[in-house]
């Protein structure tokens, strides 16, 4: 069992359906191979195992920042217990007060999973706000490690098609929170699509996400030093600015760029041949150009 489930929560606070059934959530491997589920934790009790477990656990361990998984990942639910009865506007306003715990009362920097605007007041960042669930790889929330030599077709099409893409979220709340690609979907998942999930991080001014183990970075580790350079220094110079416009130069959508608040302007080119930008010069094919304020263009 694992140390962060409440399993003194079982089973007077799990949440219960209209038939008074609890409610399963995610299933985990018995040590016999068969597949159990867990019991859904009611999100109107759960502020309260934490404000009891998470300064205990400080005390000890006085760690910076806490990851609050599925909690804005899973739907706002009813609870049926007559003991903490839930309707989904309670389900939202306790899961949000669950957040607040972390990133106000606690002062931790806060995550949680996928993301949802409503959580925004109360975290720093999302986990998989850019990896769209229907488009990641099968069995992303498992398989983590696995490193994928194929790319299914849904996957270049619409996860990291640049044809279909827009950054609608990052147009509001670039500079509130910062949105990561999923664990299961990070950059190096599919080593095909390395430099594209790069371009993306670089035009939407947010950090990439790396898993490994100690061989894959040694077999990769100036790749990996090359993705980091080529998010990372977008997201630093544009990390708590808004993101005011988005724009596609060509017709094709393979050259786009945007503009942030305090002046940096990204350029990308997803296509196979040069742009000619304004000033002249060539953004070459696979490339990015970061152009700060009062400095010469860095690509």
């Amino acid at each position: 069992i694992h140390s962060d489930w409440t399993t003194e929560a079982w089973p007077q606070d799990l949440m219960l359906d209209r038939n008074q059934n609890w409610v399963r959530g995610w299933r985990v491997r018995g040590k016999d191979g068969e597949w159990y589920p867990c019991g859904v934790l009611c999100d109107r009790q759960a502020p309260a195992y934490a404000t009891r477990r998470i300064p205990a656990e400080l005390a000890t361990h006085p760690y910076l920042c806490r990851f609050i998984d599925t909690t804005t990942a899973s739907p706002w639910r009813e609870c049926w217990s007559a003991d903490h009865p839930m309707t989904r506007s309670d389900s939202r306003e306790w899961k949000m007060r669950l957040l607040e715990t972390m990133s106000k009362d606690l002062g931790l920097v806060t995550g949680s999973e996928t993301g949802h605007d409503a959580a925004v007041p109360y975290v720093h960042y999302f986990e998989g706000m850019l990896s769209l669930g229907p488009y990641r790889v099968p069995d992303a929330g498992r398989d983590m490690q696995r490193i994928w030599t194929e790319v299914p077709e849904r996957v270049a099409k619409f996860q990291l098609g640049h044809r279909y893409r827009l950054p609608l979220w990052e147009l509001v709340y670039h500079d509130c929170v910062v949105a990561q690609w999923y664990w299961g979907d990070y950059n190096n998942k599919l080593p095909a699509l390395w430099d594209k999930r790069d371009l993306f991080n670089a035009l939407y001014g947010t950090p990439p996400m790396f898993m490994f183990n100690h061989r894959l970075w040694q077999e990769n580790r100036e790749r990996f030093v090359a993705s980091y350079q080529a998010a990372a220094s977008v997201a630093r110079a544009t990390g708590y600015s808004e993101m005011v416009d988005h724009r596609f130069l060509t017709p094709n959508r393979d050259v786009q760029q945007t503009r942030f608040a305090n002046g940096v302007v990204v350029t990308v080119n997803f296509g196979e041949e040069p742009f000619e930008m304004v000033d002249g010069t060539q953004l070459a094919a696979g490339r990015q150009r970061l152009q700060l304020p009062g400095v010469s263009p860095q690509e």
